[in-house]
């Protein structure tokens, strides 16, 4: 198995760091919705104004064409952040080979056979809603 970096558009984001705000499976897409972590070497990183380091925007992580999904561990419940919102914690691991992509959490752990995946940030050229 590969790590998650070796993916075209997740080389420059740390999974690890981002929050999960939502997870879908619907059939042929399971989609994270994400407080995502981007790297400085990410071309649309922006120092952060309070100085800290860390660079976080929304989007989604998005396997396309699933045609095997197992997910089990679900129904932990929510994390609540002191701003109130609710999150999932994070995607603390997550490696590929081919079209089998396994990923883990606090949400669960899911083993998805999958066409393609991708990183959609909101407000980007191409984004989602």
């Amino acid at each position: 198995m590969k790590s998650y970096k070796d993916l075209p558009g997740l080389e420059d984001v740390v999974l690890e760091e981002s929050y999960v705000l939502a997870v879908a499976a619907t059939p042929g897409v399971v989609s994270f919705v994400l407080a995502v972590v981007l790297t400085p070497e990410h071309a649309e990183y922006v120092a952060s104004e309070d100085g800290t380091s860390l660079c976080y925007r929304d989007g989604f992580l998005e396997f396309g064409g699933v045609t095997d999904l197992e997910w089990t561990g679900q129904g932990d419940p929510t994390a609540a952040e002191v701003t109130g919102e609710q999150d999932y914690g994070n995607i603390d691991a997550m490696a590929w080979d081919d079209r089998l992509y396994e990923l883990e959490g606090d949400w669960g752990a899911m083993r998805i056979t999958a066409a393609a995946v991708r990183l959609i940030l909101e407000g980007s050229a191409g984004a989602g809603p």
